[in-house]
């Protein structure tokens, strides 16, 4: 049996070329880690990640694929003459996946740090909800069919 584990990290860098003055660079990170509650495992296959298949999906007598997940991340916005702020933040994530196509998620964010920019010095709690219909047939294929329909 595979573990349900997962960690992952992910650096960004934007240069922003100007025609006056000099160029600007801004940068940000992140790290994670997961883990599956009902057993399941991210596949990864060819560079791609595919999509999470609840074990026991609901409406089959399961309760679905449930993920906790931690998660820091960090951006800075300040370079030269741009005060955008630094921001430093952790969130707690809970994932569920009742069917393949479906997803539900609730995280919580604590920003821990806001150094300069318009925000400075502030701390907020940030709760976000989503839901996510995922599908993984290219457009095309979805365009084909529905043509197909109307013949």
């Amino acid at each position: 049996m595979k573990s349900g584990k997962s960690i992952q990290a992910e650096y960004i860098t934007t240069s922003v070329a100007r025609s006056s003055g000099s160029d600007l660079k801004f940068d940000g990170w992140y790290a994670q880690g997961s883990y599956f509650l009902t057993g399941e495992n991210r596949h990864y296959e060819k560079g791609v990640f595919r999509g999470i298949k609840p074990n026991h999906r609901v409406g089959d007598g399961g309760f679905g694929a449930w993920q906790l997940a931690l998660r820091y991340s960090t951006i800075d916005l300040n370079d030269k003459d741009i005060n955008g702020g630094e921001m430093h933040n952790l969130t707690v994530g809970l994932n569920w996946k009742p069917i393949e196509a479906i997803r539900v998620s609730a995280n919580y964010v604590k920003v821990l740090r806001v150094d300069g920019g318009p925000q400075d010095g502030i701390k907020p709690d940030i709760f976000q909800v989503r839901f996510q219909w995922e599908f993984d047939r290219p457009l095309k294929n979805i365009a084909d069919n529905l043509k197909s329909l109307s013949n």
